[in-house]
């Protein structure tokens, strides 16, 4: 198991919350203590819905869990949004060709 349930809880108890305050009919206490421990993992949708509990956007978290860096796909999307918006052809023709080199 990885260690997401972790940063999950650390994220939980510093806006105090509790378990209960997250818990739901199809997602139990139990089944989140399993995963803050490290002993099961959720399904993706108990996951993003266990987020939004905390009011934490995925993107947040995964920053978070990468150590406050953003991930080389984060930082790839943020040049092409940048490049895009400013209009600069030159280097976007440039992560083109370099994309393209290692797809």
């Amino acid at each position: 198991m990885n260690n997401l349930g972790k940063y999950f809880k650390k994220f939980r108890e510093s806006r105090h919350l509790t378990l209960k305050n997250i818990a739901n009919e199809s997602l139990s206490m139990a089944q989140l203590s399993r995963f803050e421990n490290g002993t099961s993992d959720l399904t993706i949708s108990k996951f993003l819905y266990s987020l939004n509990e905390l009011n934490m956007l995925l993107e947040e978290f995964m920053y978070a869990v990468n150590n406050y860096k953003m991930s080389p796909l984060s930082e790839l999307l943020l040049k092409i949004n940048e490049y895009s918006i400013t209009r600069n052809d030159k280097s976007l023709k440039k992560i083109a060709v370099y994309t393209t080199e290692y797809n």
